[in-house]
This record gives structure tokens, C-alpha cells and sequence, in this order.
């Protein structure tokens, strides 16, 4: 299933970068200075951000998901933020991580912009839609 799920990710993501042509902007990862956060956004128009370690619990998992739950938060680029519904991580192995965003720095791909700081990862979109993730809470706005 799982193997079934990420080819159906990569066929979707081929798909999507030939139909938006060279104006698409470049997917980038990045990570929390303490790895515990790490953030794929998508061609300018999504970002997910999966935690490792975290104090709270999500909501309840919907019916409609009938993979992982909660394990992380996702953004489209005009949308509000919801929990992630995945078979897949994004999270990188140890021997190869993502590049640093360290605290203070902010990352804008496309509609997206995410800010590193102490209290955690915001990540917004252009309509001010987004979230806060951190090992202490979530907020979704």
C-alpha cells in the first residue's frame, strides 16, 4: 500500500511539474535547527511539515483517511492548513537531512513562505492562511 501510495505521489508530481511548465518554481526541503521538524514545499504551491516528537495529540482521525494521521500539517497555496492524511514520510534519513532553516530565516518558494524560530515553523500562503508546528503545540489559522 504504502509502495502503491508514494508511486501514485510521484506520477501526481510528474504530472503536475510538466503541466506547469518552467514558470513551476523548484520543490525545497529544509529542517528545524533541531531536526525535529522538516518541510517539503512543493513547487511554490504546498508545503507539509512532518514532527518527530511532539507533547500534543491531533484530532480525531476522519473517516476518509485510511492511512497515517496527524503525524504532520499541510498547506495548500490559497486553502487553510489541515492534518496530514500520508502513507509516506518526508522526514530524512539521518545520514543525508535537509538543509537547515536556521532561526530567525525565512524560505519563500512560490506562494509559500515558511519562518524558523524557537517557538517553531510557521508556514503561510499568500491569502495569510497557515500554521504554527512545534513539539509543545500546533496552531492552525
Amino acid at each position: 500500500m504504502l509502495r502503491r501510495t508514494l508511486l501514485l505521489s510521484l506520477a501526481c508530481a510528474a504530472t503536475a511539474a510538466v503541466a506547469a511548465g518552467p514558470a513551476m518554481a523548484a520543490s525545497r526541503q529544509f529542517q528545524s535547527p533541531t531536526g525535529n521538524i522538516a518541510c517539503w514545499i512543493e513547487g511554490g504551491t504546498s508545503v507539509r511539515c512532518e514532527i518527530t516528537q511532539r507533547d500534543w495529540s491531533p484530532p480525531p482521525k476522519p473517516r476518509a483517511c485510511r492511512l497515517d494521521w496527524g503525524q504532520g500539517l499541510v498547506l495548500g497555496a490559497r486553502n487553510r492548513p489541515g492534518f496530514l492524511c500520508a502513507g509516506d514520510t518526508i522526514q530524512p534519513p539521518p545520514s543525508d537531512p535537509y538543509p537547515v532553516l536556521r532561526y530567525g530565516r525565512s524560505l519563500r518558494v512560490g506562494s509559500i513562505t515558511c519562518t524558523s524560530a524557537r517557538t517553531g515553523v510557521t508556514c503561510t500562503n499568500r491569502a495569510r492562511h497557515g500554521f504554527t508546528l512545534s513539539r509543545q503545540r500546533y496552531r492552525l489559522f
